[in-house]
């Protein structure tokens, strides 16, 4: 019984938070479909990702999905160096969190 009354108030949380958003969008001015909408992906470096990246990118444009579209593409500064697809698409570099970080 407890745990139907938990997952029921995580339900509720969450339908409070969605019509926040729809709220705050519609305050705006622009109907849902047209809001102001950024899709953000990750990826790593190298050719695996690169060709998935494309295809993300491909996905958005034909879809007509609303917005600007980034990759946060995670390299080290030696791969960064060699990485020879940076401005193949809209792309923001972040470094891997270094390992003793992980831990904290």
């Amino acid at each position: 019984m407890a745990r139907m009354t938990h997952s029921s108030g995580q339900g509720s949380r969450w339908r409070a938070a969605l019509a926040l958003v729809i709220v705050s969008l519609s305050l705006h001015g622009a109907p849902l479909a047209e809001a102001n909408v950024h899709t953000v992906f990750t990826t790593e470096c190298g050719t695996y990702f690169t060709w998935q990246a494309l295809g993300m990118v491909y996905s958005h444009k034909k879809s007509g999905q609303p917005g600007k579209i980034t990759r946060l593409l995670s390299c080290t500064d030696e791969q960064w160096e060699a990485y020879p697809d940076k401005d193949l698409v809209p792309t923001h570099r972040v470094r891997p969190r270094s390992p003793s970080s992980q831990n904290a």
